[in-house]
């Protein structure tokens, strides 16, 4: 029983260490507010994400597409990295981020909880001043099963007018004159 209540305490004090970092991706929400108000070296970057199948034995359902700056170091001279949520009964959501002219990527999904589950990626992008940049529509498929880091499929496709019109219902943002710079287009057949 002394074993047991060490183990629970132990467990306990680790997760109040690590709860407050366990999201540290700041949500990559742009407010119409600050779409009008973009500075000079600013360009805006939106896109979807949806993240389907699978089952997590913890009961975790959210998944986190993390990016920051591609200059080859592990720095973020812009604070810390920047995420889109979407959780794992398939719905997709839309997301739209206002950044300084650049190159960037998306660099990992990430589901946190109990343990963390990391998936390492690299897709870039590039934030041009003064441009409006589509980055496609992510998807992340989970076999029937276990949610894990090595069986999953994903994907690119090229839905401009889906996510315009999203933006516009979801985040009240307007979209013209967007640049399509669709990452990699791999459709994924189920």
């Amino acid at each position: 029983m002394r074993v047991l209540t060490q183990f629970v305490l132990r467990w306990t004090l680790h997760l109040l260490c690590v709860l407050p970092f366990a999201f540290c991706a700041s949500q990559m929400a742009l407010t119409a507010t600050e779409f009008g108000n973009l500075e000079e070296d600013e360009g805006v970057v939106f896109g979807t994400l949806q993240v389907t199948g699978g089952s997590d034995v913890l009961g975790r359902d959210s998944f986190t597409l993390q990016m920051r700056e591609d200059d080859g170091s592990l720095v973020l001279t812009h604070g810390d990295s920047l995420g889109v949520s979407a959780t794992l009964d398939g719905e997709e959501v839309v997301f739209a981020q206002n950044l300084p002219s650049g190159n960037y990527k998306f660099y990992r999904l990430v589901q946190s909880g109990f343990s963390d589950m990391e998936i390492p990626l690299h897709l870039p992008f590039q934030v041009r001043a003064g441009e409006t940049t589509y980055l496609g529509k992510m998807m992340f498929v989970f076999p029937q099963g276990q949610v894990d880091e090595s069986h999953f499929l994903w994907g690119v496709e090229n839905e401009l007018a889906n996510a315009i019109e999203m933006a516009k219902n979801d985040l009240g943002l307007v979209f013209e004159n967007v640049t399509s710079d669709v990452l990699v287009e791999i459709s994924i057949s189920e």
